[in-house]
């Protein structure tokens, strides 16, 4: 998911940065361009530092947990929470690699003819 927030194909945040891309430099908008790719660099740096903070390996001293709250609402189980992750992954990389459902269901959204 931070891959797709920082423009990396196939995510469909790739996508939508080229189309973002590709409608500024057609309109001759060349410094917000400018500013969207350096933005765009900038947010890879600390996506990617993100990821490697998650690959780390966990220290062998673990603090000692606190006790749970007896009135807190029961978390929800593993194995629904990776089931949503699973999908909204699979449909990352799908929009990602076939976007045009979602390109024509903005262009049927905001007006525009197909």
């Amino acid at each position: 998911m931070l891959l797709s927030l920082a423009g990396i194909p196939p995510t469909m945040g790739f996508i939508a940065k080229f189309y973002l891309i590709a409608a500024g430099i057609g309109a001759g908008l060349f410094w917000p361009v400018t500013a969207l790719v350096i933005g765009s660099v900038i947010g890879l740096y600390y996506y990617l530092r993100v990821l490697v903070a998650m690959a780390m390996p966990v220290p062998a001293q673990l603090p000692t947990p606190v006790p749970a709250d007896p009135t807190a609402l029961p978390a929800m189980p593993a194995l629904a929470g990776n089931a949503v992750i699973a999908l909204l992954l699979a449909l990352l990389l799908a929009l990602g690699a076939y976007p045009a459902p979602a390109i024509a269901l903005i262009r049927m959204t905001i007006g525009t003819p197909f």
